[in-house]
Order: C-alpha cells, then structure tokens, then sequence
C-alpha cells in the first residue's frame, strides 16, 4: 500500500515540477553593434565604370598615284592591251615620261579624256609642270566645269564643218554629199543661224584663234582651281 502511494507522490512531483531545480535565465540587455561597411555603394541600379578603354580606330591612308600613266590609261587612251607591254612601260621611266607627254597633249583639246571616277580615291593627273593629284571629288567638278565649254566649242565646230565651202562650190552645187549628222545639224540650227558678212570676216578668224588658245589653256586653268590649291 505503501509503495502505491510513493508511486502516485512521484507521478504529482514530476508533473508539476517538485523538487527540480528551476534554471536560472540570464538576458544579456547590452546590445551588440554590427559594424557595416563603409564603401557599399548606396545606388544599386548604377553599373561599374569599365577600366577598358576603346581601341582607337585609324582611318585608311589612300594611296597617291606614283606616275600620271597606269593599266587603264594604257589601255583605254592609248590602245594597249598586252600585259608584258604595259609591265614593260610603267617599269621603264624614260617610257613613262613619254608616254605622260603624250597623254596630257590630249587635254589640250577638247573634249577630254575622262576616267571612270571613284570619288574617295586620288588619281595622277597631267599638267604642263608634271603630275598634279586630284581627289575623284575634285576631278568630278572639273569635269562638270569643262563640260559646258566642250558643249560650246561641239556647237561651234559642226556649224563651221557643215557650212564650209569646201563642200558648197560658188554655184551652189555640192562637191560630195553631205554627211546624215550635218543634215541633221543644219535642219535643227539654220533657222537661227547668224550669217557672217564678208567684212566680219576677218574678225571671225582672229576670234577663233583666240579662241582656239583658250580651249588650250581650258584645262589647265580648271586643273589649278579644282586640283593644285586643294
């Protein structure tokens, strides 16, 4: 009976806690500082500065012609088309001086020579002091310029070539049939056509020698506009 009620006594004691000892619960109240660094970056949104720095970009250096003469000057003004030939002139400078000679006489009449234009490249051209480099933008304006004086000079020409007393004798009566391209030009430039008198005569041959210096020197003049002070 006994050790019932000891059985029972140690149930209550366990239950509510009787004779344990409680444990002692210590709060520190000093609180603890966390120290937080000073270079967090206080704009999230701001990305980091590249230390790479951009590869600079060089512009391409544009080649100068070394001679006036090249392959399709050769060949499209001078008629040739043999490579060993063309090799052998442009490796030989006694040739090559020739062959500029010749090819700015060609400029002193009109119309001119004209090569197919790159406007960013430069191109040798022949002067009567040597080779002068003009930029195909530069070569463009020549050509522009010159154009309207060729026009004129083309008009001036087939009016003289198409009424010239060697194809009309003092009867009226052609020595040869006249060309289709005079045909052509007489019937669409007659009708306004100013007939010289027989006393302008003379003034009309000293106009066209002077005017035959002028188409000579033409190129020239344009050349030193476009070209030799640019």
């Amino acid at each position: 009976m006994k050790a019932f009620f000891a059985s029972i006594f140690l149930a209550f004691s366990s239950l509510f806690g009787i004779g344990h000892n409680t444990p002692e619960i210590k709060v520190n109240l000093t609180p603890t500082i966390i120290q937080i660094p000073s270079n967090i970056p206080t704009d999230i949104d701001k990305e980091p500065t590249s230390t790479v720095k951009p590869t600079a970009i060089t512009k391409p250096t544009i080649a100068k012609p070394k001679s006036v003469i090249n392959e399709e000057i050769l060949g499209k003004f001078f008629g040739i088309t043999d490579k060993g030939l063309i090799n052998q002139i442009l490796n030989d400078k006694a040739q090559l001086n020739k062959y500029e000679q010749e090819y700015y006489q060609k400029y002193r009449t009109l119309p001119i020579p004209r090569l197919a234009l790159d406007l960013k490249k430069q191109y040798g051209m022949p002067s009567k002091n040597g080779m002068v480099i003009c930029a195909g933008s530069q070569l463009k304006s020549l050509y522009d310029e010159i154009g309207k004086t060729e026009n004129d000079v083309f008009r001036e020409r087939m009016d003289q070539d198409c009424h010239s007393d060697a194809k009309i004798n003092w009867s009226g009566r052609k020595y040869k049939p006249e060309s289709i391209e005079c045909q052509n030009w007489r019937r669409d430039n007659d009708q306004n056509r100013v007939v010289p008198t027989k006393g302008s005569l003379d003034d009309a041959i000293a106009n066209a020698v002077k005017k035959d210096e002028e188409i000579k020197s033409t190129y020239d003049r344009l050349l030193e506009k476009y070209c030799i002070n640019n």
